[in-house]
């Protein structure tokens, strides 16, 4: 019996649907007759290299971490965002699609380590998610077409966009229903004023209420989080030590991978046991490091919001004025 072929097909269920079959499936991508599937999957018949290849790209598996392959090169997962307005919004079918398989797993957590609000708690907010893909795209744009982008950011697109909300909602659903812990700085928040303070300043908005109306979704977002942190199913941290990028690891069952912020919407993913491993021991060494004000610490917790709070007002009195 083939155990490593076993732990394969492990992950390979972990990716379907429940009703999905896997025996079909493999006998349909492998050109296999049913019985030659099911010898495959119990391990009595070993995949042939070629096969391995085809499972690996149809299901989306890195082949180093499979082979447990141990160098200085990495494989990560990514999609390009770039060639077509609508794979922006594929962007967020993906990341269901990523985190759908966790709901089906007895031990799962997620570690983030927060240099930006994680995007988790952007999606309740549809303006929020707006103004992140226009921003996004705004800086993709070369300079000659961002005139074409217009200082014209409609709301309604992505708030009537049914499907996109439903698929919004899943994530949020799926991340709250999940053992998580996140890591918090006082810079967590500055990436997202920055750039409203940018467009406020560069009058890429033509009504100002509409950057009043983001930065009201901020305070609502950081009520939720501070101010009522026994409605969430997350433990919070504060940390002094600077975090460079958005960590997310993420734990269900045996399997393990880490995701990396890239270009403020899109990410890169890896399954590299050795990269994983060592993210972990990172976030666990970060987190005792960092206060939790979750259930406790009320006094920190208090400061952390006000302070947090306080930016925000202060970011929607200068828009106030008008200047």
């Amino acid at each position: 019996m083939n155990t490593a072929q076993i732990v394969f097909f492990k992950e390979i269920k972990s990716k379907i649907s429940d009703n999905q079959s896997l025996v079909y499936d493999l006998s349909e991508i492998l050109d296999i007759s049913i019985d030659s599937s099911y010898r495959r999957i119990r391990g009595e018949t070993p995949l042939a290299y070629n096969e391995i290849q085809l499972l690996c790209k149809h299901y989306n598996i890195s082949f180093d971490s499979l082979c447990n392959i141990q160098s200085e090169n990495i494989i990560f997962q990514y999609k390009s965002l770039v060639n077509a307005s609508t794979d922006v919004f594929s962007c967020f079918q993906k990341i269901y699609k990523d985190l759908s398989f966790i709901e089906h797993c007895k031990k799962t957590r997620i570690i983030t380590a927060a240099n930006d609000i994680p995007s988790f708690h952007i999606f309740k907010y549809p303006e929020l998610t707006s103004f992140r893909l226009h921003n996004w795209i705004f800086n993709m744009l070369k300079y000659e077409n961002k005139k074409d982008l217009g200082n014209n950011i409609d709301f309604n697109s992505l708030i009537e966009h049914e499907e996109l909300k439903e698929t919004l909602g899943k994530i949020v659903k799926i991340y709250e229903n999940t053992s998580s812990v996140e890591i918090w700085t006082t810079d967590t928040i500055s990436g997202i004023l920055k750039s409203i303070e940018f467009y406020f300043e560069s009058f890429l908005f033509n009504d100002k209420h509409d950057l009043l109306i983001l930065c009201n979704c901020l305070l609502d977002l950081m009520n939720n989080l501070f101010n009522k942190p026994e409605n969430i199913n997350i433990k919070l941290y504060i940390s002094d030590i600077v975090i460079e990028n958005n960590y997310v690891f993420i734990q269900a069952d045996d399997l393990k991978f880490v995701y990396l912020k890239l270009y403020s919407l899109n990410n890169i993913m890896t399954t590299n046991k050795s990269f994983c491993s060592e993210t972990e021991i990172w976030l666990n060494n970060l987190i005792s490091k960092s206060t939790l004000v979750s259930g406790s610490s009320e006094k920190i917790r208090k400061i952390f919001y006000m302070n947090s709070t306080k930016r925000i007002k202060n970011l929607m009195a200068r828009i106030e004025r008008g200047y």
